[in-house]
């Protein structure tokens, strides 16, 4: 995770910092390898819920995978990649200690993706109850259900620049 800031260097908040966001650099691909991996990549829609940014990707299939399917330009065959979940803190991003649970982790070193498994994972749909949360994943024919976690500051609703402020 990276977070582009500078600091401020005149007025009242000299030496604070200034951020201007954050990114996140997925797995680059190695073309020059003996198996060509492509890269890691955003296909699907995030979701923000509770302050986490909930992000699936993918990484389809490397040259070997694709061999070993017998799949070839006259005879295609769908070889599946696979999906990661990253969730991490929408205004930092970094990892977030509501997700330590089901990401996995240390108490000082806490994960910021799990593995969906093989195929292109679906944006997330979200179930909150009790301030418990699982999300729902298309994911190669089935469902894949993942437990987020507890987030004390989930809400159902849904709150947009249309909508009035009286109705939040």
């Amino acid at each position: 995770e990276t977070a582009l800031m500078s600091t401020v260097t005149t007025g009242t908040n000299a030496g604070c910092y200034a951020y201007s966001g954050w990114y996140l650099p997925l797995a680059a691909g190695n073309s020059t390898a003996s198996v060509a991996q492509p890269s890691e990549r955003v296909i699907s829609s995030q979701t923000l819920l509770g302050g986490v940014l909930l992000t699936p990707t993918y990484i389809p299939p490397n040259s070997a995978q694709i061999t070993a399917a017998n799949s070839t330009e006259c005879n295609p065959i769908p070889v599946p990649g696979t999906s990661n979940l990253y969730g991490l803190d929408y205004l930092t991003g970094t990892a977030t200690t509501s997700l330590a649970a089901s990401f996995g982790g240390t108490s000082t070193a806490i994960a910021t993706s799990i593995s969906l498994g093989s195929g292109i994972a679906s944006s997330p749909v979200l179930h909150s109850s009790g301030g418990n949360v699982t999300a729902a994943f298309g994911i190669s024919g089935g469902t894949s259900l993942q437990s987020i976690g507890t987030l004390s500051q989930a809400a159902n609703g849904e709150i947009s620049w249309r909508e009035p402020v009286e109705n939040q």
